[in-house]
């Protein structure tokens, strides 16, 4: 069989990602169009960490998610180079604004790729930003623009982006498209901890149930409304924050007897951890070495712990595009100084709640 230079093709990059999803999404499943739920909303998250909007709506209607924030709407118009942005916002890869650390910092977007993922992978995609008395819309089809839009509106005040698709099953091909509102109410309830104040509100068309999220404690609340038997009353907490990077833990000890980690990293869960965890868990064994004689189990300290670690870092290192896992080496050390500090501290003012966790 003949292999010539003719045997070599290229891919656009709407045929790359419809043809090899997984590579950007994840998988080709209902896991991948849960992460193309997770780009969305991170890139609303994203706008509140910058300061802009404090409401993020999320709503299920068959297999149709819709997504609206009232930040600042995404730009739109054309740029130097004679393109429409908002067109190349959503189908142009390694577009965006995150490139840039005066626009975005410490953001969970950082390659470009995550919403064209999903505007490229649907069978239908419309999105509209409101800003400045315009309203752009665009709309695709398979990938394909059918339309693109911009019109004068009557509210100078309208402000915001509103994004709504279906994932295609063509694309996310392994089995039945089936969005599950409880994974969606899973991640807005996670969310809603890390950014402070915000409100999340759901709705599920197909069962009209609604709710809403809106933490303002941030992941002290986590700890409080996940455990249920805590063996000490006073929850662990420390932040801190050295050369731009900010570091925040949480922890405290239930009677269930299971370890239980959360990793967080500009926004986003890390479900494999990574460096911070490291740290933290280094940490935690070094901390109660010294407490006990002979020998000592690291798993046994971390028996029926609840621990949360939420760092913020203006160039984060992920292991993939889903970002599963975080890599930047810096964290390591940041999360395990700030974790013993605050175990340290924690046994000396609280002796008593202290003597428990020992026991």
């Amino acid at each position: 069989m003949n292999y010539t230079a003719q045997d070599i093709e290229t891919l656009s990059f709407k045929d790359a990602i419809r043809e090899r999803v997984a590579m950007y999404m994840g998988s080709a499943d209902n896991q991948g169009v849960l992460q193309c739920v997770r780009e969305l909303i991170t890139n609303s998250i994203d706008e509140m960490t910058m300061g802009f909007g404090d409401t993020i709506w999320v709503e299920l209607d068959n297999n149709q998610v819709t997504i609206q924030d009232n930040a600042r709407g995404v730009p739109f118009g054309l740029r130097e180079d004679g393109t429409e942005a908002m067109e190349a916002i959503y189908t142009m890869p390694h577009t965006g604004g995150k490139f840039d650390e005066k626009v975005y910092q410490n953001v969970a977007g950082m390659n470009g790729i995550g919403a064209k993922g999903v505007a490229l992978s649907s069978s239908y995609f419309f999105a509209s930003s409101c800003r400045d008395g315009k309203q752009a819309t665009l709309i695709l089809k398979d990938g394909v623009k059918e339309s693109f839009e911009i019109e004068e509106i009557d509210d100078m005040n309208l402000h915001g982006t509103r994004v709504t698709f279906i994932p295609s099953q063509e694309v996310y091909n392994l089995e039945p498209i089936h969005i599950d509102f409880n994974a969606l109410k899973e991640m807005c309830k996670n969310w809603s901890y890390l950014t402070p104040k915000v409100s999340f509100r759901l709705f599920n068309y197909n069962t009209n149930e609604e709710i809403v999220y809106k933490s303002e404690n941030g992941i002290l609340d986590f700890l409080k409304d996940s455990i249920k038997k805590p063996i000490h009353k006073t929850p662990l907490y420390i932040k801190v924050e050295e050369n731009g990077i900010e570091c925040e833990v949480a922890m405290q000890w239930a009677a269930d007897r299971k370890e239980h980690w959360y990793v967080f990293t500009n926004g986003l869960a890390n479900a494999e951890g990574g460096t911070s965890l490291t740290g933290v868990k280094t940490a935690i064994t070094n901390f109660f070495k010294k407490k006990f004689k002979g020998e000592f189990s690291p798993e046994v300290a971390r028996s029926g712990l609840f621990y949360v670690v939420n760092c913020k870092v203006p160039n984060p290192s992920f292991a993939n595009q889903t970002k599963t896992k975080v890599n930047n080496p810096e964290l390591r050390g940041l999360a395990q100084r700030a974790t013993g500090q605050m175990l340290d501290e924690f046994s000396r003012r609280y002796v008593n709640e202290f003597d428990s966790i020992i026991d």
